[in-house]
This record gives C-alpha cells, sequence and structure tokens, in this order.
C-alpha cells in the first residue's frame, strides 16, 4: 500500500508514517508517488523487448501445450501416426490462444469477461 496525502500547500496538516506527502495543485511530489508505483510493482524491471503472456488463459494454454511437447518429446518409441495426433492437439492448444482453434467453450469463456448490454 502506498499512502499519498495530499494538498501539503494547505495550512493543516495530517500525519501518517510513510506517507508521500504532496500537492496535486502546485505539483509537488508528483513525480515521488510514480517512483514508488514502480518501486513497489517492479515494473523497471520488466524486460519489455521479451514476450509478457498477461492473460491466464493464454498462460495455461502455453503450459499445457508445453507439457505435451515434452510428453511427446520424451517418449521413445512413437509412430508417425501417434506423433501426427500429438501434433495436431499441441497445434490446436496453441490456436486457442491465436484464436485460429478455438472452440465454443473457449468461445463463451472469453465472452464472460465482458459486459454486453443493449
Amino acid at each position: 500500500m502506498i499512502y499519498v496525502i495530499n494538498k501539503s500547500d494547505m495550512p493543516k496538516k495530517v500525519d501518517i508514517d510513510n506517507a508521500i506527502v504532496v500537492s496535486a495543485k502546485q505539483n509537488i511530489n508528483i513525480d515521488t508517488i510514480f517512483d514508488e508505483i514502480l518501486r513497489k510493482t517492479k515494473l523497471d524491471k520488466i524486460d519489455y523487448s521479451q514476450l509478457q503472456i498477461t492473460n491466464k488463459r493464454h498462460y495455461e494454454a502455453l503450459k499445457e501445450a508445453i507439457e505435451m511437447i515434452e510428453k511427446v518429446t520424451s517418449e521413445n518409441s512413437v509412430t508417425l501416426d501417434i506423433l501426427d495426433m500429438q501434433i495436431k492437439k499441441i497445434w490446436q492448444k496453441l490456436g486457442e490462444i491465436t484464436g485460429e482453434t478455438a472452440n465454443e467453450a473457449i468461445i463463451d469463456e472469453i465472452f464472460s469477461k465482458f459486459c454486453l448490454g443493449k
């Protein structure tokens, strides 16, 4: 939690330990709030040049696809027809992220997060 006390330019003052005292009107200590948000969330440590997964459904689909890949590559004697089926399952799992293989249940899950009205 970040405590911010505004109106530091006013005569009556409130004192809270570890609070950032600002004046929005005079733009005093506003940058300190942003610095503290960055420090607490570690947003300044994120490498934005790399892929970031921010959707739980995408994360779960990627995790399942990786598990499927690890399983199929760890098996020593896989026939081509079984390998073909596994690759199609992996492709379908990855397609859930891109929308290329989304089935009705996934579409319902996506739209359940939105409020659609008239």
